[in-house]
């Protein structure tokens, strides 16, 4: 049988993807779209936000459901309510975990029940996208040390999974944009579609740097020294997503400098197209190995 340990690893990746492009995509499209894009841009990204929605909620409801079975080490009181009740009540990681689930039901049903011009259904739907995923700051290493450090961890762990989910989330809208601007070089929408494109480079540039900044005191606090240790599969996992992180900066570097420029022609908005969706796949491989080496022994 599958140990509890596994559909957890399965699961966080399941709830930071999901709730990356609910709080990413979603907050990329409301704040960074231009008039003559916004409608067309939400309109192509609803199914994706939907299904996002509903692998959050139920990805946080069968999290808090595993995550009871491994604090009793027993597959059936997954499925009992009193067990449930007892693991969500009376001990940390219960609280946050049903606090966890409450965000992701709230987002979920915001961004499902949104119908066309919405917004406020779909902000607040981001919103507690972004407030599930910034209580992954109150578990795992993140709370690992006492206080006061305890409190700077956590504040510096908020704001790097928030500036990193919404640097991947983003990358979906803006791939929607890109391959708008492929499918329409001459219209109203392109046009939006570059404006967008531009505009996200400063925010694109602040979330980098907050990334950057935040994981290297984020690693300076769990490990106490750089992660060049090839005995740890800790290190060597958070190495591997340090890695995709500065491979994916380097190709949002050529967008930025090279491809969008060219974007006009046909096959500069394809090469945009194909750098971005590079992007959004660097992305999803780091929150894979974040959602891996989250569950490991920081050595």
């Amino acid at each position: 049988m599958i140990e509890p340990e596994t559909f957890i690893i399965c699961l966080r990746a399941a709830m930071l993807g999901a709730g990356a492009a609910c709080f990413g995509a979603g907050s990329a499209a409301l704040v960074l779209a231009p008039p003559q894009l916004a409608t067309a841009l939400r309109a192509s990204l609803q199914p994706l936000l939907r299904g996002a929605a509903g692998v959050l909620a139920l990805a946080a409801l069968l999290a808090l459901a595993v995550q009871t079975a491994n604090a009793g080490e027993d597959w059936s009181q997954a499925l009992s309510p009193s067990a449930l009740f007892m693991f969500a009540t009376t001990t940390h990681a219960g609280h946050t975990s049903l606090a966890r689930a409450l965000f992701a039901v709230v987002s979920a049903l915001c961004i499902l029940l949104a119908r066309g011009n919405s917004i406020a259904l779909l902000r607040l739907g981001s919103l507690t996208a972004g407030l599930f995923l910034a209580s992954f700051a109150f578990s795992g290493h993140a709370a690992m040390h006492d206080e006061p450090t305890r409190t700077l961890q956590q504040a510096n762990h908020i704001a790097h999974v928030l500036s990193g989910t919404f640097w991947a989330g983003a990358l979906v809208a803006l791939l929607c944009a890109a391959i708008i601007l492929l499918r329409s070089p001459s219209s109203d929408e392109a046009k939006g579609a570059e404006i967008m494109l531009r505009r996200f480079s400063p925010a694109g540039v602040a979330a980098v740097v907050i990334v950057g900044l935040t994981g290297a005191l984020n690693t300076w606090l769990i490990l106490g020294r750089a992660p060049l240790d090839p005995q740890s599969t800790y290190q060597l996992l958070l190495t591997a997503k340090i890695t995709a992180v500065a491979v994916m900066l380097a190709l949002a570097l050529a967008n930025r400098i090279y491809f969008l420029p060219r974007a006009a022609r046909a096959a500069g908005a394809a090469a945009l197209v194909a750098s971005i969706a590079v992007e959004c796949a660097l992305g999803a491989l780091v929150i894979a190995l974040v959602a891996m080496f989250g569950t490991l022994e920081p050595v």
